[in-house]
């Protein structure tokens, strides 16, 4: 009724306001974008943009082997709209016409749908560990009975990952397929460590704590 109207007329005003902000960004100098993006976000270094780039020394601190580094021109995803709130994304490929794709999208479903609805789910990870020939209910009780004294061992291994809040979360078990023999069946069984990796990428965490165990 009323309401929905009224919402729906503040929605374009939001959109009409956000539109004419960037309107024209992508024809501007790069200097004249960076100040406004001064103007929008004061608190800005716009300064980083056009020389922040890795040193030698930065980079083969980070990578093994390291011989140089590349560079990639970093551009600003506009209009989007995620759970209400607009956002400015930066996205720094090589690629021509990915990022007026995106942003056009996102002006679409801003105007048009009330933008992007997101949420995640927390950082964890599975590990698997995979038991080949075993009978599943009797390794499962075993795996049960013991699964704080295995996330605590797994904890004792991860101890600057702890500090930061991570950490083994858990154990659990699934039973992927009978081997039949001559004598009688056995199981195939998966024993998931379930990692919580924060911010890491976690793989590394993962075959280390799996290999342990």
């Amino acid at each position: 009724g009323d309401s929905s109207t009224h919402s729906d007329s503040m929605l374009r005003n939001v959109s009409n306001k956000k539109a004419s902000i960037w309107s024209g960004f992508h024809q501007k100098p790069i200097k004249d974008r960076i100040n406004l993006l001064k103007r929008l976000y004061p608190t800005l270094d716009g300064d980083i943009f056009l020389k922040g780039s890795l040193t030698p020394a930065q980079a083969d601190m980070m990578v093994e082997n390291c011989v140089g580094k590349i560079e990639l021109p970093l551009g600003l995803g506009l209009n989007f709209l995620i759970n209400g709130k607009e956002y400015v994304v930066p996205m720094a490929l090589e690629e021509p016409s990915v990022i007026a794709a995106a942003s056009s999208v996102a002006k679409f479903v801003s105007e048009r749908g009330g933008g992007f609805k997101v949420h995640t789910t927390a950082p964890v990870m599975a590990s698997q560990i995979v038991f080949i020939g075993v009978n599943y209910s009797n390794a499962k009780y075993l795996v049960d009975m013991n699964s704080q004294k295995i996330v605590d061992f797994c904890n004792s291994h991860c101890r600057v990952m702890v500090s930061y809040g991570g950490g083994c979360r858990g154990v659990r078990t699934k039973k992927i397929y009978e081997l039949q023999t001559e004598d009688e069946s056995r199981d195939v069984m998966v024993v998931e460590l379930l990692i919580d990796v924060q911010e890491s990428m976690g793989m590394n965490l993962c075959n280390t704590l799996a290999e342990r165990c």
